[in-house]
């Protein structure tokens, strides 16, 4: 799991340890979180550095993998749209090409739903990465096991950790998932009526732990070989959790 210290990236590793799927933990750090010290399932996690941006350190990180599952990026604030097209595109896109190279069969992309309205670096970064996926599927043996499974979430809650201090995000975007969910012409309305605000953007979020559900089924079930399979935000708010 690349980004595996991050927010999703733990959630996944969790639910591999759950289905007792050996797993290696990949960043830039290389060490278990702090708030995750003392957990179990965390003892059972490889905790190993590895850099996506380096081509290299995304080569060794990959070796003996039978999936790879890809968590990386940086988030969708203006900023310098070079870093932003590297974090959410080159490391990506690295990281595929790697596992191309050493004929791991699976790769699931943690990708995004989003406006048109995105800052330029990050929306042209997540598209960059799913395009890689794309390939990685299309280039291989037409009767091969290699797959991609792309989500596209659109926002993400559960509880996030800033420096060891946990930052609950459910109270504010759980409400806004259900109401979605809820009422389902209410998005595709709004959408049509002002898409170059609203499309991309009026998406239920996703709880953590639904992403990872589908992240983990991405990389273990044979159903998801031979095949691109792009998962939207309306089905991970919607994923079953077992």
């Amino acid at each position: 799991v690349f980004g595996g210290t991050g927010f999703v990236g733990t959630h996944v590793l969790k639910a591999l340890s759950a289905r007792s799927v050996p797993a290696v933990a990949l960043s830039r750090s290389g060490v278990c979180p702090q708030h995750l010290q003392g957990e179990s399932w965390a003892e059972g996690i490889e905790w190993r550095k590895g850099d996506a941006v380096q081509p290299g350190e995304a080569r060794e990180g990959l070796e003996g993998c039978s999936a790879v599952v890809i968590s990386i990026g940086s988030p969708p604030i203006p900023g310098d749209k070079a870093y932003q097209l590297q974090m959410n595109g080159e490391s990506n896109a690295n990281i595929i090409a790697a596992a191309k190279e050493l004929g791991v069969p699976r790769v699931v992309l943690v990708n995004a739903t989003m406006p048109q309205w995105t800052p330029p670096g990050y929306r042209e970064g997540k598209i960059m990465a799913e395009q890689a996926a794309q390939r990685f599927v299309e280039h291989a043996e037409p009767s091969g096991s290699t797959g991609a499974v792309v989500l596209k979430p659109g926002a993400i809650y559960g509880t996030r950790h800033a420096n060891g201090v946990p930052i609950p995000l459910a109270p504010i975007l759980a409400p806004v998932s259900w109401l979605l969910k809820a009422d389902p012409g209410l998005a595709p309305a709004l959408s049509k009526a002002l898409p170059s605000v609203f499309d991309g953007l009026l998406v239920p979020p996703a709880s953590v732990e639904c992403v990872a559900a589908a992240a983990v089924d991405g990389a273990t079930l044979e159903k998801f070989a031979g095949q691109v399979t792009v998962v939207s935000a309306d089905e991970l708010a919607r994923y079953p959790l077992s």
